[in-house]
């Protein structure tokens, strides 16, 4: 969790980082124009970080290997089998959660 965070701090911090992830995000036509912050008050909000960001996890390898800071990390595939199970878990945390507050998706 640690390691997503800087990275979407990273692409988030500064306005030129984000443009340009933005930039790349639509030349590809990704569907998510966006990765969305984590707040620590509310750990629910991990499962709407996660997944997306595991959905565009090739786009964001490619936006740090253009800038020359490749992040080894996206490329393991023993640390994307770790990383699978935390966005399943909190994707079924948060899908639960609704179900109880009595919300659709």
């Amino acid at each position: 969790m640690k390691l997503v965070l800087n990275i979407v701090n990273q692409i988030r911090a500064q306005a030129f980082q984000r443009k340009l992830f933005n930039t790349l995000a639509d030349e590809i036509d990704c569907q998510y124009g966006e990765l969305l912050l984590h707040s620590e008050v509310r750990w629910l909000s991990r499962g709407r970080v996660l997944k997306p960001f595991n959905d565009i996890i090739s786009i964001i390898d490619q936006f740090f290997k253009q800038r020359d800071e490749p992040i080894p990390e996206l490329e393991s595939s023993i640390w994307l089998r770790y990383f699978d199970f935390p966005v399943d878990i909190t994707e079924k945390l948060t899908e639960l959660n609704l179900q109880l507050q009595g919300i659709d998706k």
